[in-house]
């Protein structure tokens, strides 16, 4: 849903209440555009970027256009998710690619592009990944199992904790 439905609509509308910059992207650019005109009506900044998250140079296109507008990235919420009902026998790779593209390698691939941003500025930030998953909640397993892939990310995905944990300058992380 990106940051026009749900948790991530939420968390745009809440950081732009604080005044926050704020980005929100998802497929359909009218909902980009009302959310991104709400958060400006609460007291923040907002700009709808209408995006796919499965389709690498769109992710590209989403951390530039932030970075353009607002001069930078500080924070990255990855908030996007799929998931498919479908009984096993009916699911194709189709079905699986479009899961894993949306709700993992997208997370990898905006963080890779937020960081580089982070870097060029020298402002390290932090990207978010809100996967709901728990191992607590083994009733979602059918749909929640592909998320078991996101916390094998590096720890935070931050590169500035990453060198403080580690021990090793944030060069080295980056």
């Amino acid at each position: 849903t990106g940051g026009t439905k749900g948790i991530g609509k939420a968390i745009a509308l809440a950081f732009g209440q604080c005044g926050a910059n704020v980005v929100v992207a998802g497929r359909h650019e009218d909902e980009c555009t009302a959310v991104a005109e709400a958060i400006t009506s609460a007291g923040g900044h907002g700009k709808g970027i209408r995006t796919d998250v499965r389709n690498i140079d769109e992710i590209d296109a989403l951390i530039a256009g932030a970075a353009e507008t607002f001069g930078g990235v500080d924070i990255l919420i990855n908030c996007a998710g799929v998931a498919i009902t479908k009984k096993i026998l009916d699911l194709d790779v189709k079905d699986y690619d479009m899961v894993m593209e949306t709700n993992l390698r997208s997370v990898l691939f905006a963080a890779k592009a937020a960081a580089a941003v982070m870097k060029a500025s020298e402002k390290y930030g932090f990207p978010a990944n809100s996967c709901g998953f728990s191992p607590h909640y083994f009733w979602q397993k059918r749909q929640k199992s592909y998320r078991g892939g996101v916390p094998a990310f590096p720890p935070g995905c931050s590169a500035k904790r990453q060198a403080r944990l580690s021990g090793n300058s944030k060069e080295e992380m980056v």
